[in-house]
């Protein structure tokens, strides 16, 4: 769950998934607002634009286009056309500074999942710093299988599990 607390009108917004709720204080009273809102279409960004429009309004971008052999961290040769269009994306950006974040399925041991998702992320830093991208401005992350997306019961779950998310990294965090 995500919780946000903006300014002093006493708002407070917080997230499962798709359902949000948005608490506001003012003077005497509060107003509650509860909804649901769809997931984007990460899967359909495929191109420097829509990453950067999606990190824009989300904070973060997953990278379906981004492919390993299973149990391996070497990159398959149709990730670099996805690669080749971060690369262009961060050019476009040099400010942003970016978090690689790898996460894995459920298959396998916790611990093999966080050291395979760790070595993934740690790849793509290496080919993005191999099209030009400044290495100082990427982190890597292995995440393992800690932040599903979808339900792991099924191939097409565990599919959108094992993914590469890049994440806008700002003064905070």
């Amino acid at each position: 769950m995500l919780y946000q607390f903006t300014g002093l009108e006493g708002t407070v917004t917080a997230r499962k998934d798709d359902f949000w709720i948005l608490v506001e204080a003012a003077s005497h009273y509060y107003t509650l607002t509860e909804f649901m809102a769809a997931a984007p279409d990460f899967e359909s960004i495929l191109d420097a634009a829509g990453f950067a429009e999606a990190i824009e309004r989300y904070g973060h971008v997953p990278l379906y286009g981004i492919k390993f052999p299973a149990g391996r961290t070497e990159l398959t040769p149709d990730s670099n056309a996805i690669l080749t269009e971060v690369a262009g994306m961060l050019e476009a950006h040099p400010d942003w500074h970016i978090r690689v974040e790898g996460h894995t399925d459920n298959t396998g041991t916790k611990q093999a999942n966080q050291t395979l998702s760790a070595r993934r992320a740690a790849a793509v830093v290496t080919a993005l710093t191999a099209l030009g991208v400044k290495r100082t401005r990427l982190d890597s992350s292995g995440i393992g299988d800690a932040r599903p997306v979808a339900p792991n019961a099924s191939e097409e779950g565990r599919a959108k599990n094992r993914r590469i998310e890049l994440v806008k990294i700002t003064a905070q965090q």
